[in-house]
């Protein structure tokens, strides 16, 4: 089986967690993770940081109050989240971190 590639879109304030996860999954697991790269940035928000990972083989959204403040329309994210990840073969994956 050949290496597969994880982006962990995430908060700013999630970004230890991210990184200690990215660690963990690429110490056991044949994968390498791409933490640094799933930062949401000033002017961005997860939907538009979670479209930057459709090249990997998993796209893994870290869910929590930070990443995700408000409620987005499912104009928006659908889209995104169904309709991208099936063109690009890419598998989804949610992490709830905290209640948002």
């Amino acid at each position: 089986m050949s290496l597969r590639t994880i982006f962990l879109a995430h908060a700013e304030a999630d970004h230890d967690f991210a990184l200690g996860l990215a660690d963990f999954l690429e110490l056991g697991c044949d994968v390498t993770c791409d933490a640094e790269g799933g930062v949401i940035r000033s002017g961005e928000d997860l939907i538009s940081i979670a479209g930057e990972g459709l090249g990997a083989d998993v796209l893994a959204l870290l869910l929590s109050q930070a990443s995700s403040p408000i409620g987005w329309q499912r104009e928006r994210w659908e889209p995104v989240l169904f309709d991208q990840t099936r063109d690009a073969n890419t598998e989804l994956v949610t992490v709830l971190l905290s209640e948002c």
